[in-house]
């Protein structure tokens, strides 16, 4: 009890998930979780509106005051860190190499994503205020980070177009191990 004149505060657990928080409640409304939903990042929430909210006062002080512990649920397909989101992008081996254009998964739907040419596995690919809402205005970003993904099954044809790629190619992913062994 933070309060000490007289009024009591609280101090609920308040559990949500991303879809939840991004649109301010379930469904979009705001009642259904609390305001507070759609400012939560994880952790305690600081809403200055929340100041003798609790009505507990049976001293003669001040109300006290309403603290909120809030925990998001695990995503299925996106990672939090305060407002950014982070979801991983599998990509084709000739989609890195190439470039294209995806379709990403958003909290508001998916988006057209440009991959340049050349995008290495790691890459953070940024769709700017994509993210959870931020309490006073704008939304973090999303991070699409990119993983290469190989085909585990492959056709006669693709194993025949992988090898003459192999052949043609003077690419060395590990040449600068020979250049340590090198030194």
């Amino acid at each position: 009890d933070r309060n000490t004149d007289g009024g009591h505060d609280a101090d609920p657990d308040e559990h949500g998930d991303i879809d939840c928080n991004a649109n301010g409640g379930r469904d979009g409304d705001p009642d259904e979780h609390g305001d507070a939903d759609r400012n939560a990042d994880g952790g305690r929430d600081g809403d200055p509106n929340a100041h003798g909210d609790t009505d507990c006062n049976a001293n003669g002080g001040r109300d006290g005051d309403l603290y909120l512990n809030i925990a998001l649920h695990p995503h299925r397909l996106f990672r939090v860190s305060s407002h950014d989101l982070f979801l991983d992008l599998p990509l084709a081996p000739w989609e890195a190499v190439l470039g294209t254009s995806v379709l990403v998964p958003t909290l508001g739907g998916s988006v057209r994503l440009k991959v340049p040419p050349g995008t290495h596995a790691g890459r953070q690919l940024r769709l700017a205020g994509r993210g959870l809402p931020k309490p006073h205005a704008g939304a973090g970003d999303l991070l699409a980070i990119v993983q290469i993904v190989v085909p585990t099954v492959t056709s006669e044809r693709e194993r025949a177009l992988f090898k003459e790629l192999a052949e043609a190619s003077t690419f060395n992913p590990r040449g600068h191990f020979e250049q340590e062994a090198a030194k």
